[in-house]
């Protein structure tokens, strides 16, 4: 058996067990943040036409590329931005938009 020389650094590998976990969470945060993105997607895509749709996913796509969102957030987030197609979001219209999104990420 080798001897561990005296002046040799060695990690401890105690003090990194929480990294994984940490990185556990984000692969599940970003599967439920792709599919708030493929539903708001969808729904616009349905609704508008080509330029808009895309124009509002770049948008949306700039908020989640921020990072440290959940997934109802997301969706809350997403909604809002899909319901400002012209102008100031009504709350009616965003609360319709984020049941039409749960909905159809409930279908992908």
């Amino acid at each position: 058996m080798s001897r561990i020389t005296k002046n040799k650094k060695r990690i401890d590998p105690r003090y990194f067990l929480n990294e994984t976990m940490y990185r556990d969470s984000l692969n599940e945060n970003q599967e439920a943040i792709q599919a708030v993105y493929a539903a708001a997607k969808e729904y616009a895509y349905n609704r508008f036409d080509k330029t808009m749709a895309e124009a509002m996913l770049q948008k949306i796509n700039d908020l989640f590329i921020q990072g440290g969102r959940q997934e109802d957030q997301a969706v809350a987030e997403a909604a809002k931005i899909l319901a400002s197609k012209y102008g100031k979001a009504d709350a009616a219209d965003v609360s319709e938009i984020e049941a039409q999104l749960r909905s159809n990420m409930s279908n992908i």
